[in-house]
């Protein structure tokens, strides 16, 4: 508005006006004179206000700081829970997809593992999950060990891989593990290169 009323303004009034822009206040008309004489004899709300700003500045960006913090902790703790439900999913298919795959696909997927210089005992089968859980038990109440334990067992499992023979998988174990690996990148991205980073340094 300021920009379509300054065109039927007089020229007398441009010089004041332009002064008293620069000072973010702008006063046009007779009372002009009064107001610019009154200015260099009192603070001026806006310099009250920076003062106040200056002040306040630290504590709020402490604050934000720490609602960022939270936020990215809840979605960190998301992702270790899914993380954790997709897991028990895969490791369960074993023993409930025969309720939807005919005995051909049965006996197709009951190859794998063929050639495994690994031990394939139902036991073994079982405790790695157990030990999946744990760790991500761990990272969800930000443990460093866990953290540490994570990136290991999962450089172990992938190098692990070359010695499990065939590997074999239905439609839904494909998906699922393709799911379970973009959830275990998000979770080494989100645990080392985001505020949560701090949570783990501040626990054992």
């Amino acid at each position: 508005m300021v920009g379509e009323s300054a065109v039927f303004f007089p020229r007398k009034y441009w010089a004041a006006a332009s002064q008293t822009m620069a000072g973010k206040v702008l006063v046009v008309g007779p009372e002009r004179a009064n107001h610019n004489q009154a200015r260099q004899v009192r603070p001026t709300p806006s310099g009250l206000g920076w003062t106040a700003y200056a002040l306040l500045r630290l504590p709020l960006l402490a604050a934000l700081d720490v609602l960022r913090i939270h936020r990215m902790g809840s979605l960190f703790r998301i992702l270790v829970v899914a993380g954790a439900l997709l897991a028990i999913v895969f490791w369960s298919m074993p023993f409930i997809d025969y309720m939807w795959l005919s005995n051909d696909e049965l006996q197709i997927l009951d190859l794998g593992g063929f050639g495994s210089k690994l031990p394939q005992s139902e036991a073994y089968y079982w405790f790695t999950l157990l030990l999946w859980l744990v760790i991500s038990a761990g990272l969800y109440f930000y443990k460093k060990i866990a953290r540490t334990a994570f990136v290991v067992c999962l450089i172990v499992f992938t190098f692990a891989g070359l010695f499990d023979g065939i590997m074999v998988l239905s439609p839904i174990e494909a998906a699922l593990s393709s799911i379970i690996t973009l959830s275990d990148g998000a979770i080494i991205a989100t645990m080392y290169f985001t505020s949560v980073n701090a949570k783990f340094n501040e626990n054992i």
